[in-house]
């Protein structure tokens, strides 16, 4: 019997900037401490800053086995709408990973396959942040009802949304504040990146606005010279 392919989508603005959000994504030790049901969570291959490979195992409600997960992550600059955007995909078993293989399942634990996953994160005010995820996964619960399962699910994602609200409004008190002030030359490049595709954007707003009062200056001129011709 196949497995139930689950699809989530969760969008939410939190109060707060959109650094204090993301950490919570990029810290990724620390996602054990506030994401529902998360009991490890580590960095198993780190390429770059920006890419890697990583392991979580997470509690399930007795009578379904614990679950376990190995994905690779990349980040990436979205110029266009000047945001940050988290792809992450489960990989395979047999695989290598920049030369790290993969580790078999873990004795006791079903590793859930994630399709596809998608972590969004944009900017939309000074101290506001429109945070959105996609994910695409099968967990492997062959004999869970749909109900059940769409009950589980909106459940795990509502608990994780509140979190994210509530502990990015207080970054400045808790293990996320320390941890940006730890990786400043990290976070701060991030800042350096957004910030400077919102200045070429207002940069490209001034130059639009210094053509439209040359095309009126223009557009005066014209009318005055054909009075004067009359």
């Amino acid at each position: 019997m196949m497995s139930l392919i689950v699809s989530v989508l969760a969008e939410v603005e939190v109060q707060a900037p959109l650094i204090d959000v993301l950490s919570h994504f990029t810290e990724i030790d620390l996602v054990k401490t506030w994401f529902p049901q998360v009991t490890e969570c580590m960095v198993l291959k780190q390429v770059t800053d920006y890419r890697g490979l990583y392991f979580v195992q997470a509690a399930m409600p007795w009578p379904v086995w614990p679950r376990e997960l190995v994905f690779k992550a990349t980040g990436m600059l979205d110029k266009k709408n000047k945001g940050i955007l988290i792809v992450a995909h489960s990989a395979q078993n047999d695989s290598d990973f920049f030369d790290y293989s993969v580790p078999e399942t873990s004795e006791g634990y079903v590793r859930i396959d994630l399709k596809r996953c998608f972590h969004y994160f944009q900017q939309i005010g000074p101290n506001k942040t429109k945070y959105i995820s996609i994910t695409n996964a099968d967990p492997k619960l062959t004999y869970m009802p749909n109900w059940f399962m769409n009950f589980i699910t909106t459940k795990v994602s509502y608990q994780m949304l509140v979190q994210i609200q509530n502990r990015s409004s207080l970054v400045s008190e808790n293990e996320y504040g320390i941890r940006i002030k730890e990786r400043d030359h990290y976070y701060q490049r991030i800042r350096d990146l957004i910030y400077t595709l919102k200045q070429d954007d207002l940069d490209e707003n001034q130059i639009q606005e210094e053509e439209k009062k040359e095309e009126n200056k223009d557009s005066d001129t014209d009318e005055e010279n054909f009075q004067d011709a009359q």
